[in-house]
């Protein structure tokens, strides 16, 4: 049976009874429960209370350190903004040879989007921005926005 709790969007103000669900920490090993209620009107899912997010966020938490740019340079990163590039836009035929060159690419699932260099791209929680804002703004797309912190 699914809970049902009446509260706040924090993004659209719906008040009803929304969806709950319970997730578990699982990165520390602490196993506390957290409460996400996903809105019944413009279907966003957050955490029902927010907690004290410096207990689950140390300040030597991976994503809160400058990330190590070194990878942004030589023949090896050129070949992959290409790649990148082609994947994000939708160029089939790299698409297919990037699979074989770049099996793990973490820009596949942007595919079927075809991104213009243009178009806006907004990620929330991204942490130091490095695993996608980074190589994304590196590959030519001029619009991305990290959101960190709320």
């Amino acid at each position: 049976m699914q809970i049902k709790k009446n509260c706040r969007c924090r993004i659209c103000q719906t008040i009803d009874n929304h969806p709950v669900w319970i997730a578990r920490e699982m990165m520390f090993g602490t196993g506390e429960n957290f409460e996400y209620f996903q809105c019944t009107c413009c279907s966003c899912l957050q955490l029902l209370d927010i907690p004290d997010l410096s207990k689950h966020y140390p300040a030597n938490y991976y994503s809160l350190t400058q990330p190590d740019l070194s990878f942004l340079s030589g023949l090896r990163w050129k070949l992959k903004k290409c790649f990148y590039r082609a994947m994000i836009s939708g160029n089939a035929f790299s698409k297919t040879l990037s699979r074989i060159i770049l099996p793990k690419c973490r820009f596949l699932f942007l595919y079927p989007l075809r991104l213009k260099t243009t178009d806006r791209i907004l990620d929330i929680g991204c942490g130091n921005g490095k695993q996608y804002l980074l190589p994304l703004r590196e590959s030519g797309y001029s619009n991305v926005l990290a959101l960190i912190h709320f």
